[in-house]
């Protein structure tokens, strides 16, 4: 941004005229981050909705349903393009309940002897909240290791999302968290934590990561390792996740993975979408060739065509519609 450019607050349902021609609207969303929207741009002609990273939550922890009433009524008004995510389009069915994970992490994080490392993504402030809330009934105290956890979490606190509680601690800088955590193994305290560390994907630099090599605090199989989250579909991730793992069992620890559901519509979720919006055209995006071909067979059940009225884009290639 430069020095005269002007930061605009948007909220969800407020209408900003951007020119005499074009006006943006916000209309909130359910997505693994709080406050997500979809982006409607108004134009003489009909709307641009741009519709990256959401799912059809009719259960959230943290945040309010979907205004499906406000998508409904852009449909009504015309859509003249909707530009949609494919992330998780070749999966059949409805993206679960964040309430789902909710109980998932439930029945994992019970009262007993062993010590709890969990991983999660440090913006999926819904799952970090139940994480907390689970670790109180434990009787126990939420330790936070990681720079981005400190970050995200402190910040929704700030914003009012979530409360903290009074025990919760911080340790953002990996020496600090080995002082600590040698400290915790001198003492014998590990039972009084619930410890939630980042690299829940295997990133070679997370906490997580690193105490797998060479933890200050010993990794037995009385220890458990609950991963809050699923391996990200890439090769990188992939390849990471599974060093990480490798070197958890070495220390013949407990693994406990996909306590979680995704922030990403399954096939039918998209085809409600197309059905509320209506749009003229469709552009897939936010995924590769199979994703894109997956979303494809799905908007052609619902009478669009390649080449017509949906299009198959790749990155500097201009549409006119």
């Amino acid at each position: 941004m430069t020095k005269n450019q002007e930061l605009v607050t948007l909220n969800p349902g407020e209408v900003l005229d951007i020119s005499p021609n074009f006006a943006l609207e916000l209309v909130h969303v359910t997505h693994s981050i709080p406050h997500s929207t979809i982006a409607a741009v108004r134009t003489p002609e009909g709307s641009i909705v741009y519709a990256n990273d959401f799912k059809f939550d009719n259960y959230p922890i943290l945040d309010t349903k979907t205004d499906y009433s406000k998508l409904k009524k852009l449909g009504k008004e015309g859509v003249k393009l909707l530009i949609c995510e494919s992330v998780r389009v070749q999966e059949g069915g409805k993206s679960a309940s964040e309430s789902v994970a909710r109980e998932l992490l439930k029945d994992l994080m019970v009262p007993d002897e062993s010590t709890y490392f969990l991983a999660s993504f440090s913006s999926h402030i819904a799952r970090i909240h139940s994480i907390c809330e689970f670790a109180k009934k434990m009787g126990r105290k939420p330790v936070f290791l990681g720079r981005s956890l400190k970050f995200y979490v402190l910040t929704a606190a700030k914003l009012g999302i979530i409360t903290l509680p009074d025990t919760v601690r911080f340790i953002d800088r990996y020496p600090k968290v080995s002082k600590f955590l040698a400290q915790v193994s001198e003492n014998d305290t590990s039972r009084e934590y619930v410890f939630l560390a980042t690299g829940n994907q295997g990133e070679q630099n997370a906490v997580l990561s690193r105490i797998a090599i060479d933890s200050p605090l010993p990794l037995t199989n009385n220890t458990k390792v609950i991963f809050a989250s699923e391996t990200i579909p890439s090769p990188i991730n992939i390849a990471h996740r599974e060093i990480l793992e490798r070197r958890l069992r070495t220390h013949s620890v407990r693994i406990y993975k996909d306590a979680h559901v995704s922030g990403h519509a399954r096939r039918e979720d998209h085809r409600d979408l197309i059905r509320m919006l209506q749009p003229e055209n469709i552009i897939p995006s936010h995924g590769e060739i199979e994703k894109l071909a997956a979303y494809a067979e799905l908007a052609s059940e619902e009478g669009y065509d390649v080449g017509k009225n949906l299009h198959l884009m790749h990155n500097s290639k201009v549409l006119g519609i």
